[in-house]
């Protein structure tokens, strides 16, 4: 089950990874970073699409769990989940900028 928890880290560090560098192009505000309505405080605190897009990244691991045939997948999971993580967030968060402005 390690292989469980490293897929979800790899989700997390996809994410962390696209919007450190892609979307926030490696600029930080520290003070904003302990604000509780900073910059970075999002939805009551939560960021919905770095949710969504963990949770998309993780759905090629579960289907390698349940799917025997499939269990590549799962064997590759930090990589896939670390990929798709990434990538979903970076195009949610491109689509939800455009509408929004």
């Amino acid at each position: 089950m390690i292989n469980l928890l490293g897929s979800f880290l790899g989700a997390v560090a996809g994410v962390m990874m696209v919007y450190y560098w892609i979307i926030r192009k490696e600029k930080l505000s520290i003070a904003d970073l302990f604000k509780r309505y900073g910059e970075y405080w999002y939805n009551n605190g939560i960021n919905w699409i770095a949710s969504l897009s963990t949770i998309i990244g993780l759905i090629p691991l579960l289907l390698g769990l349940l799917i025997p045939q499939l269990s590549i997948m799962f064997s590759l999971g930090f990589y896939l989940s670390l990929a798709l993580g990434g990538t979903s967030f970076a195009v949610i968060t491109f689509i939800y900028k455009e509408k929004k402005n």
